[in-house]
């Protein structure tokens, strides 16, 4: 009996392990996109304990990385992106990648001002130059944000409103950040 219990512990483990792992992006380390809406959708399903920032990170011009200097070094930018976004994060905030160069970034602020201070300095963090090998690219983001639950209780809601944010951004010349406005 005690051998039949020992390999039923070992089973679980494994397929914890391998849950683990088929939530994380393999380069990246950060949840996926399937993983990363699960979990934001049950922060959001519960009772709330405050407000929520729900951000859309683009890395601005990232095509061109790949373009320039070839896909292994915009495989290394994107990793050195994530290294510098999970050192500017809490612990307790989501970190998911939901694109090639897309990330989401969602956890609990103290209100609306208090997302834009914490967006500001991670445009600010994430402005640097990317340099590996000899090559070497000037790396900015683009930010969009939505705010739960004015904006939404749902990952697809604030999804939609921050991607309309995130485009704001980008018209109004990157390396920036916009908070979603409701249009009357």
């Amino acid at each position: 009996m005690f051998t039949y219990r020992k390999n039923i512990d070992e089973e679980k483990r494994k397929e914890l392990e391998t849950q683990r792992k088929a939530s994380t992006d393999e380069m990246t380390g950060v949840y996926t996109k399937k993983a990363t809406e699960r979990i934001i959708d049950g922060v959001l399903c519960g009772k709330l304990q405050g407000s929520y920032s729900f951000f859309i990170i683009d890395i601005d011009n990232f095509k061109q990385a790949n373009d320039l200097h070839g896909h292994i070094f915009g495989d290394y930018c994107i990793r050195e992106f994530v290294e510098r976004l999970k050192k500017f994060c809490r612990e307790d905030d989501i970190i998911g990648r939901i694109g090639g160069d897309e990330f989401v970034v969602f956890g609990t602020i103290s209100d609306e001002e208090g997302a834009r201070r914490k967006a500001a300095r991670l445009c600010q963090k994430l402005d640097t130059i990317c340099e590996d090998s000899g090559s070497c690219w000037k790396m900015s983001v683009s930010v969009g944000i939505a705010l739960a639950p004015q904006h939404g209780r749902s990952f697809a809601m604030l999804y939609e409103k921050a991607d309309k944010a995130l485009y704001q951004t980008k018209d109004k010349g990157k390396n920036g950040y916009t908070v979603y406005e409701e249009k009357e």
